[in-house]
């Protein structure tokens, strides 16, 4: 997650098997930007950025094509950077 008054995220790594519950993302010149929501064993949830993920058997993802160019920008208040649209 990130945390607007460190201008930085935090992270949590996971060791054991998560099922992917949703995700969702663009990959663009810049690179591939994804929020995940993955689920434990026992049905709890937990969602952020995908830093890197291993697939253990299947994930089903589908990426659509768009017109035109993506291009990001490095905003100075929050160090983020953030689509131009």
């Amino acid at each position: 997650r990130y945390l607007p008054e460190e201008k930085s995220y935090e992270e949590k790594e996971f060791s054991q098997p998560l099922e992917i519950v949703s995700l969702f993302g663009i990959y663009s010149s810049d690179g591939i930007h994804c929020h995940i929501v993955v689920s434990d064993r026992n049905f709890i949830s937990f969602g952020g950025h995908l830093r890197s993920g291993k697939i253990n058997a299947t994930a089903e993802i589908v990426f659509y094509e768009i017109e035109g160019e993506l291009e990001r920008f490095l905003d100075k208040e929050t160090n983020l950077n953030l689509l131009k649209l």
